[in-house]
């Protein structure tokens, strides 16, 4: 196993090798995943190169590449098979036993980030008061949506916090369960009325729903003995999806929304698309169908 400040320090240095990227980092949470987020970032503008995410690894994947201008990256829940010919970073949050034991020389643990280490990085890079970093930190449950927020404040040299605050410390009022339903239960006549009253989501929390309530629907609707006991579920939450969100959409569709969305929601956390235009494009690809 690689020890993380080992592979910290090579990474701040640059003395990293590309050749040497077969990496696999297990995380423990969200934070986590920032930091992977984080040291890809770092790496690629390094070395100038530009980040490939790809979504699936298959044999012979990389095969063919005769250069080095990306890094490919791949995210997943849990890692259990690796193409020979893949050469890249991994994320995942565990490891079957097999690649633990073959592959532990290019495994990195990354930890969970504690309160004060997030307070004291949003502190440092924005010019800004431990207390008024912990004010922001308190405003958003979600690390990616803090760091984006906190950008604001970065680009000033001196503490801006209270010029800005009203912007940094006011949420938008929404209606992020409405929205989410009338998708879920494909309710055109309700996304017509969300629409006309102007209502935004906050992108993160609607990517995290949606994700998580298209899943239960795939597992109960495309499973052949599907209850609330082998889903972990309680009675009523089971019902309630199974009568109300279960059957508007086929399955095929399932599979590409839930594609679509997670797909999404990487590119989202790597920075490659603007969080604002995220509640149009998913809405108008799903009444697209």
């Amino acid at each position: 196993m690689i020890e993380l400040a080992t592979f910290k320090n090579e990474i701040e240095n640059n003395t990293l090798l590309f050749d040497d990227n077969l990496f696999i980092f297990i995380g423990k949470d969200l934070s986590s995943e920032f930091i992977f987020d984080q040291y890809a970032h770092i790496f690629i503008n390094n070395n100038f190169i530009e980040l490939n995410l790809v979504d699936g690894l298959y044999d012979n994947m990389g095969f063919f590449d005769i250069d080095n201008s990306s890094l490919d990256v791949f995210k997943t829940d849990k890692l259990e098979y690796i193409p020979k010919t893949f050469k890249g970073w991994i994320y995942c949050k565990s490891v079957s036993k097999d690649i633990r034991d073959n592959f532990d020389k290019s495994i990195i643990e990354l930890p969970k980030l504690e309160k004060w280490q997030i307070v004291d990085y949003i502190s440092s890079k924005c010019h800004i008061t431990i207390e008024q970093a912990e004010k922001l930190y308190d405003e958003y449950d979600n690390i990616y949506k803090l760091d984006i927020e906190s950008n604001k404040l970065k680009i000033f040299d001196d503490n801006y916090f209270d010029i800005l605050s009203n912007q940094l410390l006011s949420k938008d009022e929404y209606e992020i369960f409405d929205i989410t339903n009338a998708l879920l239960q494909r309710d055109k006549n309700k996304l017509k009325l969300i629409y006309q009253k102007d209502i935004k989501v906050d992108a993160f929390a609607f990517m995290a729903l949606l994700i998580k309530n298209f899943k239960q629907v795939i597992d109960i609707q495309l499973a052949r003995n599907a209850s609330a006991e082998t889903l972990s579920m309680s009675g009523k939450q089971f019902w309630a999806i199974q009568k109300y969100n279960c059957n508007r959409y086929s399955r095929e569709e399932l599979i590409y929304i839930y594609k679509l969305l997670t797909s999404l929601d990487l590119q989202i956390k790597s920075g490659k698309i603007n969080t604002d235009i995220i509640q149009n494009y998913i809405v108008f690809k799903i009444l697209a169908l």
